[in-house]
């Protein structure tokens, strides 16, 4: 363990006083939004060690040295664990064992928290089509409200590029259904090679996820759309009000739906497939939401989608 090259006497333990808590800061005029530490401070580490000399006036002379590097000069503090950080040294603490051995307890204090860039889409940089202004947007949230079964070309969505999406992948996303009447349908997510509502005839692949609801109950299902033939993942309940984390994944030719319950996504419901795709096919549009337009029925869809992420390089 360093400190701007300076090696920490006998180290023999450190411990990690307080874990960095970070809030998302948007950026409209950018495709993702960044990320940095709640306060001015980061990691606070406690260091444990001993300090030996041959003779008094050496031990001396090395608590010294020590001493010195608590003077107020950020400096770049190396764990050993390949993400060294800049850092304060405060006073460090020693109790002498005998005449030639000091044990010492210091604290650095990390003082540039680094802000790193997140992987969540901006939403404020796609292209939102909304003729019945159903659709309300921050950088990394879309809350639909009152979505019908009548939305022609409504959608959220943006064009990474002809065959962006040709290999695998694993998409984040956290998705919520706050309200409904009797029915209604439309996709949470989804992968296109054209711009339309979910059910325009021009769409002949696509993969998507869907939110529906059924007797005043919610579920949420997975298709491929091949040649215009559905095929389907699985289905499973929701509720009302209750945040999801999902992770929509395309291996090779396998594709499958993760459902969690928490935003580490450690808590795993159900998984819906794998599903074996019918063709591996390449895809330039990413949805995060696709209305339907099935019929001028009842039927009144709300909630949000959230922090999708590409988890790209």
């Amino acid at each position: 363990m360093t400190f701007e090259g300076y090696t920490l006497p006998r180290v023999q333990g450190w411990t990690r006083i307080k874990p960095r808590i970070f809030v998302e800061t948007p950026l409209p005029s950018k495709k993702v939004s960044n990320r940095q530490s709640l306060g001015g401070l980061g990691l606070i580490i406690e260091v444990r060690g001993v300090v030996e000399g041959v003779s008094k006036s050496d031990l001396g002379t090395k608590i010294e040295e020590f001493e010195s590097f608590a003077d107020g000069v950020e400096r770049i503090l190396d764990l050993g664990l390949g993400s060294p950080f800049d850092a304060l040294m405060l006073d460090p603490e020693f109790e002498k064992d005998s005449p030639l051995l000091a044990r010492y307890r210091v604290r650095f204090v990390q003082t540039k928290v680094v802000v790193e860039e997140e992987v969540y889409e901006n939403f404020l940089t796609y292209m939102e089509s909304d003729p019945n202004n159903r659709i309300t947007l921050t950088a990394t949230k879309a809350i639909f409200t009152g979505l019908t079964l009548d939305e022609h070309d409504t959608y959220l969505a943006d064009d990474k590029g002809i065959d962006h999406f040709l290999g695998d992948f694993e998409h984040l996303l956290d998705l919520c259904l706050s309200g409904e009447i009797q029915y209604g349908y439309m996709a949470t997510w989804a992968l296109g090679n054209v711009l339309a509502d979910l059910d325009d005839p021009s769409i002949l692949n696509e993969l998507y996820v869907g939110l529906f609801v059924q007797g005043d109950n919610p579920y949420i299902d997975a298709y491929e759309i091949y040649n215009g033939d559905f095929n389907v993942l699985g289905i499973y309940p929701l509720s009302w009000g209750t945040t999801y984390y999902l992770k929509i994944i395309r291996s090779v030719d396998q594709y499958r739906l993760e459902i969690y319950s928490d935003s580490a996504r450690t808590n795993l419901l159900a998984t819906l497939g794998p599903l074996t795709l019918q063709a591996i096919v390449s895809y330039r549009y990413i949805y995060a939401i696709q209305a339907s337009h099935i019929e001028a029925m009842e039927g009144i869809t709300s909630g949000f989608v959230e922090n999708l992420a590409l988890q790209e390089e």
